[in-house]
């Protein structure tokens, strides 16, 4: 089968389902295919990864490592610890319960 020819299909295949959808719905499909092709403009590879179990596919694209290397140091250092110990809550002690009685 030839490009062209399986692309078609592929055109026809979502058309059935698209018919299905309401207006709102539609709405996210175009979304989401602006996305996407505002990813290939941008050269970023889409790959295709599935859940275990799952019975769809779920497309995602890959994100460039200058991006996730940014996200990595958002948090400054120092947020590793105890939250809890690091607070200034103090549990109550059995005066102070006492007193509250």
């Amino acid at each position: 089968m030839s490009i062209e020819a399986e692309t078609k299909a592929r055109k026809e295949a979502l058309d059935v389902v698209l018919d299905e959808l309401s207006p709102e719905r539609l709405d996210v499909i175009r979304q989401f295919a602006e996305f996407l092709s505002r990813q290939v403009q941008q050269a970023q590879p889409v790959v295709i990864a599935a859940e275990a179990g799952a019975p769809y596919l779920y497309p995602s694209v890959a994100t460039p490592v200058a991006v996730m290397q940014t996200l990595s140091g958002v948090l400054a250092e120092g947020y590793d610890g105890d939250a809890v110990a690091d607070t200034d809550a103090t549990p109550p002690t059995d005066s102070s319960a006492n007193q509250a009685a």
